[in-house]
């Protein structure tokens, strides 16, 4: 993660190119926008001794965008966020700036280049039918299996039902990054969406990570199924997520998701706002409602709860009251 120095010198260089982009036109300003998002929280049971029992407030998120658009074919993305730091650090503990989008795009006909600081690939349709994210990550995020971000260039090209993605990026401490996805959908509402990455970690080790999803989405519910497969080196792991989501009023809907861990995944402990064990397999159920107080602004009462394969470990439950803002 950049340090702030470093992030106030990018900010400043991205909002002088975005300002300085801007025409007298009305249409051409840049457009900004951004979502606020946190806990309260208590902590009933946990694998760790010194959380359990714990409760408190967090802000998980907040983030400012600024988008310009640059005539009709490119466009410049800048992303500023912060976040609190993990439960089991002191509530004086400041927020974590960072640069979290930086990137050029352009499109020509059907396909669309980026370079820069973007999304990666594998998380997008997931994220997109979840439709939850400030209650919680989808499963591959939250596992820290992938990054939401990467730094590279990457290809988008659509054409009738299909849509192809590639992004080649610097991988954080691998020395390279390949993601791929093609996503299809046959009819409105159902989408196929395979997608993967080949890690190039060092001149002798590679990983490889591979995500079939499919998720419908109607009206007034939506519901969604991810597996996934990583290979690391010698080390191998599965997991999958199925949830869904059901409308019942036009303010309220109400949601059910469950997660496996097939395999022990030895970043689990290292999850931010629910640090889990890395010595066992584990099952997680997340269920809660959210309600939509005013137009974007929502509650969510809701509950996690990780069970543990092995019994000598202590099973982890969250009980929370979530808040989301945005503009």
């Amino acid at each position: 993660m950049p340090n702030l120095k470093t992030v106030k010198l990018w900010v400043i260089m991205a909002l002088t190119i975005l300002l300085g982009a801007q025409t007298a036109k009305a249409q051409d300003a840049v457009k900004i926008s951004g979502v606020m998002f946190g806990d309260i929280y208590y902590i009933n049971q946990s694998n760790i001794d010194t959380l359990k029992g714990k409760y408190g407030f967090l802000i998980r998120r907040i983030n400012l965008t600024f988008d310009k658009k640059i005539e009709e074919v490119a466009a410049v993305r800048v992303r500023l966020e912060m976040e609190s730091p993990n439960v089991d650090k002191t509530p004086e503990t400041k927020l974590a700036p960072y640069l979290k989008d930086a990137y050029l795009s352009y499109k020509i006909g059907n396909a669309k280049f980026a370079f820069g600081v973007q999304p990666t690939i594998i998380l997008e349709t997931p994220e997109k039918v979840w439709g939850l994210r400030s209650v919680e990550k989808t499963l591959l995020d939250f596992q820290r299996v992938v990054s939401s971000r990467d730094l590279g260039v990457s290809a988008n090209y659509k054409q009738s039902v299909a849509e192809l993605n590639l992004l080649v990026a610097k991988g954080g401490k691998n020395k390279l990054n390949n993601y791929f996805g093609i996503k299809i959908q046959p009819f409105e509402g159902l989408t196929f969406d395979l997608s993967g990455r080949y890690e190039l970690i060092d001149d002798s080790n590679t990983g490889l990570l591979l995500r079939p999803f499919i998720g419908y989405e109607m009206p007034t519910f939506r519901t969604g199924m991810e597996l996934a497969y990583y290979k690391k080196g010698s080390d191998k792991q599965g997991f999958a997520s199925i949830f869904a989501v059901k409308e019942i009023t036009r303010r309220m809907e109400v949601y059910l998701r469950y997660d496996r861990l097939m395999q022990a995944n030895p970043e689990a402990n290292k999850i931010t706002y629910m640090p889990l064990s890395k010595l066992s397999k584990a099952n997680i159920l997340y269920a809660g409602l959210s309600y939509k107080i005013i137009k974007n602004v929502s509650i969510a009462p809701n509950i996690a709860y990780a069970m543990y394969d092995n019994r000598n470990i202590t099973n982890d439950l969250y009980a929370k009251l979530t808040f989301n803002a945005g503009f």
